[in-house]
């Protein structure tokens, strides 16, 4: 028998909170720091990056924009000057957590999560007034709702370059769009993706498949490849409790020895009715968790955007 528990009971009555009125925020499992990467200054047209730098303790790990069979992604909401905007978060390519028979996609050690700063055309070069409230979940054997609020003022009348090696690594780690062509279809149990045209060092290594899409596959199975010259053929079980069914999906493929992944695009051809046969899933590949009505105190003592997630596994016992 095999244990995890994600604890709602105490860390959501509690959820580890701090506030700052600087840059940077330090919780009992990790250390968050809001960053500008400015190397011509803040003008028009010019690359302006904002960013989360999460440094974590060590076996502690934060979630992907698909946190995989638990968790919660890194949200950032952003209260900026009129006229000024932000593009969503640039994710680097993630990492797999396996906990027990489950599988999460996330970061650990030290992760930027930048995003692309837009000037309006009439900015005038005042400084600018930035503010940031994040929240994370970190999680080992359990999982905490952490959160921070960041003040920033950043000047406009020099480059700001004190961050460039954090944000360079990140923009090396961003999964590279690829070109490729890429299709998928559907099969009793499985989705079927096929790519073409994929070189290098890549061919005939078997990836990790990393879908941004939620509520589809079974993330733990381990998808099987078959190569063709450039082309590669993976069959991923998808999740008897499936939730959705996407005409359009997108993915990230990763390689050993590679700093960034290679993320597709591609398209569900013929529809997910095929989909309906799907085997039950057994020992094999994963046990889903049977979601359990939430009970009153957790909606009480939990805010509901994280409760939502680890509700139905807030005591979760699973047969290895």
């Amino acid at each position: 028998m095999f244990a995890i528990a994600i604890a709602v009971t105490t860390t959501c009555a509690a959820p580890s909170q701090a506030f700052s009125q600087t840059a940077q925020v330090k919780t009992s499992h990790a250390q968050a720091e809001l960053m500008v990467h400015a190397p011509a200054g803040l003008k028009p047209g010019q690359p302006v990056w904002l960013g989360l730098s999460i440094r974590h303790l060590p076996g502690w790990h934060t979630y992907w924009k698909n946190p995989g069979d638990s968790g919660l992604a890194t949200s950032l909401a952003w209260k900026l000057p009129s006229g000024v905007s932000v593009n969503p978060i640039l994710w680097p390519t993630p990492q797999q957590f396996p906990v027990g028979p489950l599988m999460n996609y996330g970061y650990a050690g030290e992760v930027l999560l930048p995003v692309r700063l837009n000037l309006p055309s009439d900015y005038t070069g005042a400084p600018l007034a930035i503010h940031l409230r994040a929240n994370w979940l970190v999680c080992r054997e359990l999982c905490i709702p952490e959160s921070g609020d960041f003040e920033v003022q950043v000047a406009a009348n020099r480059p700001l370059t004190e961050h460039a090696r954090y944000f360079d690594a990140a923009f090396l780690s961003a999964p590279v769009a690829y070109a490729a062509k890429a299709s998928a279809h559907v099969e009793p149990g499985v989705l079927v993706v096929t790519v073409a045209g994929l070189r290098g060092g890549a061919s005939g290594v078997p990836p990790k498949f990393f879908l941004e899409n939620e509520g589809v596959i079974q993330y733990a199975a381990v998808p099987t490849s078959v190569w063709n010259g450039r082309g590669l053929t993976l069959r991923v079980p998808l999740d008897a409790q499936r939730s959705a069914s996407p005409s359009a999906m997108q993915a990230v493929l990763t390689f050993p020895r590679q700093p960034a992944g290679l993320r597709i695009e591609f398209d569900v051809i013929g529809g997910w009715s095929n989909a309906a046969a799907a085997p039950a899933v057994t020992a094999q590949n994963r046990q889903s968790p049977v979601a359990s009505p939430m009970p009153f105190w957790i909606g009480r003592l939990c805010p509901a955007a994280w409760c939502m997630k680890l509700a139905p596994s807030s005591a979760l016992m699973l047969e290895q």
